[in-house]
């Protein structure tokens, strides 16, 4: 099986950048926003979502969503056309290269300060 990072770097070398887009479904903690990501409701282990996202998918795979995103918006190679104009948008930057995150919880993970800049930091990024 292909790893994630081989399939979006050969998505960008065949012209068409790959769409990334990740869903976390966990809990926050009350106090700091941060996730949990093992523990139960015991003994919970959190984490900042980027450092979340940085060990379950590796570093290779946010650096290469970072190279289809630029490569499709950099890109203006048309492949549809009729008489009277574009009738569909079909250069890579409208069909990839697109990054997403999906964030489910049933806690303040926004509304503390903690969790809010490490959403925002990866926001940046």
């Amino acid at each position: 099986m292909e790893t994630a990072s081989a399939f979006i770097d050969r998505s960008i070398h065949s012209g068409v950048p790959a769409n990334v887009f990740v869903v976390i479904d966990t809990p926050a903690d009350t106090h700091s926003g941060r996730l949990q990501y093992k523990g139960g409701s015991t003994k919970p282990e959190v984490a900042g979502a980027s450092e979340i996202l940085l060990q379950f998918c590796g570093e290779n795979v946010w650096e290469k969503a970072k190279m289809a995103a630029a490569t499709a918006r950099k890109s203006d190679i048309h492949t549809s056309a009729s008489e009277s104009g574009w009738w569909y948008r079909t250069e890579p930057s409208f069909r990839g290269g697109w990054r997403g995150l999906l964030l489910g919880t049933d806690g303040p993970a926004v509304s503390q300060e903690v969790g809010f800049n490490d959403l925002k930091r990866l926001v940046d990024q």
